[in-house]
């Protein structure tokens, strides 16, 4: 189980009432799934009139707490882009490299 940091021991203590079987529960400061989830669906809804050149699949990466976009073009103007529209929490791959 994935908790906010601090949370561990009293969740645990929670599921022990009733559960006594293998239990991991680990703490982390991440985005919500959830929270992922709806970056998702803003970034194909904002990305129409984006410099990326077109983005070909998004999903989020729960492990790391990030929002993953394969895009046409992951240049320095697309990622700061990104980062003005969508924070820090996403990450571009591109699938054309500039050139100078």
């Amino acid at each position: 189980m994935l908790v906010r940091p601090g949370a561990a021991e009293a969740v645990r203590k929670e599921i022990r009432t009733y559960f006594s079987g293998l239990l991991c529960v680990v703490e982390r400061d991440l985005p919500a799934q959830a929270t992922l989830r709806a970056l998702q669906d803003r970034i194909f809804d904002e990305s129409k009139d984006s410099p990326l050149g077109g983005v070909f699949a998004v999903y989020s990466d729960g492990r790391r707490g990030v929002v993953v976009v394969q895009c046409a073009l992951a240049d320095d103007v697309s990622k700061a882009w990104a980062v003005e529209h969508w924070g820090e929490t996403v990450e571009l791959h591109g699938a054309l490299t500039p050139t100078d």
